[in-house]
């Protein structure tokens, strides 16, 4: 845990509302859904009363034993760029999930992607 600092992210490299992405989850396997929101604040119970800044929701099933997982953009013909990851799974409550961007994602790695 990092005490003192904010992390933020633009989500620059993120997925945006009305987009569907999907992940592979050692527990619920290959599981699709819409973006929901970007840049929300979420609350965590997991590790005491944490607040994580800036995260990506949408809804598809998640369980335990699914963070991790990579989350990206599925091929489609409007998105030349398709597919591409757009963030790391961390969070759901089973039907609305929770994903760090890879804006934030580079951020924290101090990395900057190229595609």
């Amino acid at each position: 845990i990092i005490t003192g600092t904010i992390f933020t992210s633009r989500n620059v490299y993120g997925a945006i509302a009305g987009q569907v992405v999907v992940k592979i989850g050692r527990t619920t396997g290959e599981t699709s859904g819409r973006v929901q929101a970007t840049c929300v604040n979420t609350a965590s119970t997991r590790f005491g009363s944490t607040m994580v800044l800036c995260n990506t929701t949408a809804k598809y099933l998640a369980r335990d034993g699914d963070s991790g997982a990579a989350v990206w953009l599925p091929f489609t013909s409007q998105d030349p760029q398709a597919p591409r990851a757009v963030g790391i799974h961390w969070g759901s409550n089973g039907t609305l999930s929770v994903l760090s961007g890879m804006g934030m994602v580079s951020n924290a790695l101090n990395h900057q992607f190229y595609w």
